[in-house]
């Protein structure tokens, strides 16, 4: 029998196609592209997995029936809710953004991003582009002066998508207020005191401090994570509770063994990068111990 994996099956599938021959049973693997020129910039196809990261990925995926006592168990999990709590939290900063700044305002940023790069406001990232944007606004910073900054830091003209890579220089979480996770925005001090917006958002954001906190309790009185390394060469428990946070809010699967990478800014919910992460385990960890030098060979892997 003859199988083609494209890396998006589950163990089910693969062992159905691996075992069904009568004589002998042959995968072939697609390690590259499709040809589109608009996944080009993609970073799977920048730095395409190899054969074997293609099988770890279809072997950890797995799409078995579950029972409703696992289902129930799953939802009191908070490394299961923390990554959809934060997805919430942003998408509901960026609804408040907006719907403080107005038809009015959305309609200036929009001229003001035509003015800057015409047909910006018709990429396919406009609207996240957009939305974070106004948060900044709505945070007491110019939003037509930080998209025009980020459009003159380096040229556009050849990127396939013009306001990704603008979203990729914008940094949204420069102003100062009270996050619930370090690498997210905070909640502008004009939506705290909103009368419908600030009541609502300060329990979104509680509710991820508190599954951020429930996580780091269970890291702390279970064993620690496989990805942690042997018991000689583990880091301080600390550095473990902060990056089995960030796995869980960017929801990095469980059976990934590499800390922070593997990682690519299309997948992640909301805010937060592997780069700006390093910027935070740095601050968590400032005087160099050994669980800093362990963070930072761990983007290295």
């Amino acid at each position: 029998m003859h199988g083609l994996a494209t890396g998006e099956e589950s163990r089910q599938q693969l062992y159905t196609m691996l075992t069904r021959g009568r004589v002998a049973n042959h995968l072939y693997l697609q390690v590259v592209g499709d040809g589109d020129p608009h996944s080009i910039i993609w970073p799977d196809t920048v730095r395409p997995s190899t054969p074997t990261d293609i099988l770890e990925q279809i072997v950890a995926r797995d799409d078995a029936a579950r029972s409703a006592t696992t289902l129930r168990r799953d939802q009191h999990d908070p490394a299961a809710r923390l990554a959809d709590a934060t997805r919430r939290y942003v998408d509901a900063l960026h609804v408040a953004a907006e719907d403080l700044a107005g038809a009015q305002g959305v309609a200036a940023l929009e001229r003001a991003a035509e003015q800057a790069v015409p047909g910006l406001a018709e990429e396919p990232a406009w609207p996240a582009l957009r939305a974070r944007l106004l948060l900044l606004g709505a945070s007491g910073i110019d939003p037509v002066a930080q998209l025009l900054k980020e459009v003159n830091m380096r040229e556009l003209d050849s990127a396939v998508d013009r306001a990704a890579v603008v979203g990729r220089r914008l940094d949204d979480t420069s102003y100062s207020g009270s996050r619930p996770l370090p690498w997210l925005p905070a909640i502008p001090q004009k939506l705290q005191q909103h009368q419908i917006w600030g009541g609502y958002l300060a329990a979104r954001a509680a509710t991820v401090g508190d599954l951020a906190e429930r996580l780091r309790a269970s890291v702390g009185a279970h064993q620690r994570p496989e990805w942690a390394g042997p018991v000689a060469g583990q880091p301080p428990l600390q550095l473990v509770e902060d990056i089995e946070v960030w796995r869980a809010a960017m929801a990095v699967s469980p059976d990934d063994g590499v800390p922070l990478v593997r990682f690519s800014d299309r997948r992640r919910p909301g805010c937060g990068s592997a780069a700006s992460t390093r910027r935070w385990l740095t601050a968590w960890h400032p005087h160099g111990g050994s669980g800093n030098r362990w963070s930072n060979n761990s983007h290295r892997r």
